[in-house]
């Protein structure tokens, strides 16, 4: 029995006996009966790098194989080191790289409060949202923080607008409800003319001291009405005005009528007195007296003038001697319509006309033509009524 090669075959003697002499060697082997046997090394059996990884079965390099510190970087695949091969509490923050402790090596909760470093939660480590109520603190939020146009009526807590919130002139019309501003809301003497409204003041707003002597309020409506006898004065179509045949004689004053204040025609015969004289006439422009020496012939000289109303005229002529040398006078209106001549060789007397002057015309005392002397004169009185 043997092992064939390339020479062919080989006894098995040939093969193992430097094996056997080694193993049964007297000195440096072990004998046959194990008298004379030696322990022998793993130097004396295996040379040093002879276990080559095919040698090795699998699973055959035990804990106890392996030496202290044996297992380097370089000995372990990618991924061995799983979390069950590392002892609890044994990655201390030396084994850490920076910036190697990603989000998904960081348990859910794990980072509490302690291990947030001041200052750390900057504007982007906060989520959309993340800022409750709860996370801010008493008198954090400061104006600064506040953006313009965030503080809308929601929130404002009621009664929060105090007095002093308030800028001035900050309450303008727009911000004051309807009927907001009662009466202990208004200053005194706040309410001048010009904040009164035209016709906001109705007659149920007067008090009764607003009436003074002679008006008072309408004890129906509350305004003001004038208070009137309805026997010299009277109310129509709300108007106030005298009462027809209100004034009498005893609300005259003495000399109050005048001559303007009596109505052209208003002074009728009838309202003569049989005691009236010329004089009085003639104050009230119901007459007229002129004399007049008669010379050469000259410019008509007036009586009187009639207003918007006929007269009726009476005229007296008073003649003191005879006119002569051609003389003579004429009593006309200004058309020369004649109420009264007197003629040369009139000896001395009276001589009456009468007659009607037109309305709007005067009345004259025309001379005629005459010799350059003297020739005499003629005093003539005239009594012009209206006529009714």
């Amino acid at each position: 029995m043997g092992l064939e090669d390339k020479f062919g075959k080989v006894p098995l003697r040939r093969i193992f006996r430097p094996f056997f002499e080694a193993l049964f060697d007297p000195e440096n082997g072990h004998d046959h009966d194990g008298v004379n046997s030696k322990t022998l090394s793993s130097a004396s059996v295996v040379e040093n790098g002879s276990v080559t990884t095919v040698k090795i079965v699998d699973e055959a390099v035990t804990a106890d194989k392996i030496a202290a510190n044996a297992v380097t970087t370089a000995k372990l695949a990618n991924g061995a080191v799983t979390g069950a091969k590392i002892p609890a509490q044994n990655i201390t923050t030396t084994h850490l790289a920076d910036e190697n402790v990603t989000a998904p090596k960081i348990a859910d909760g794990a980072v509490t409060a302690d291990k947030i470093g001041a200052g750390a939660v900057v504007e982007e480590k906060l989520g959309d949202g993340a800022v409750t109520a709860a996370k801010i603190g008493a008198s954090a939020v400061e104006e600064a923080k506040i953006n313009d146009g965030a503080v809308t009526a929601g929130k404002i807590g009621a009664g929060a607008v105090v007095e002093e919130k308030l800028g001035d002139g900050a309450v303008t019309a727009a911000k004051i409800g309807a009927s907001a501003v009662e009466e202990a809301k208004i200053n005194d003497g706040a309410v001048t003319a010009g904040k009164i409204g035209a016709g906001a003041v109705t007659a149920a707003a007067l008090n009764a001291d607003v009436a003074g002597n002679g008006v008072g309020l309408n004890t129906g409506t509350n305004a003001i009405e004038v208070k009137v006898d309805d026997a010299t004065i009277e109310i129509s179509s709300d108007a106030l005005q005298l009462k027809a045949g209100g004034v009498d004689t005893a609300h005259l004053a003495d000399d109050a009528v005048t001559s303007d204040k009596i109505a052209d025609g208003a002074v009728t015969a009838d309202k003569l007195a049989d005691t009236a004289s010329l004089a009085s006439l003639i104050g009230a422009g119901l007459g007229a007296v002129k004399t007049v020496a008669h010379n050469t012939e000259g410019s008509p000289i007036t009586l009187l003038t009639a207003d918007d109303a006929a007269r009726a005229c009476l005229v007296v002529a008073l003649v003191g001697e005879t006119l002569d040398d051609g003389a003579g006078f004429s009593i006309e209106d200004e058309d020369e319509t004649a109420l009264l001549d007197v003629t040369t060789g009139t000896t001395g007397g009276v001589l009456v006309g009468a007659g009607t002057l037109a309305a709007n015309k005067a009345l004259q005392i025309a001379i005629t033509a005459g010799g350059a002397a003297a020739a005499g004169e003629v005093t003539v009185f005239v009594i012009a009524i209206p006529e009714a």
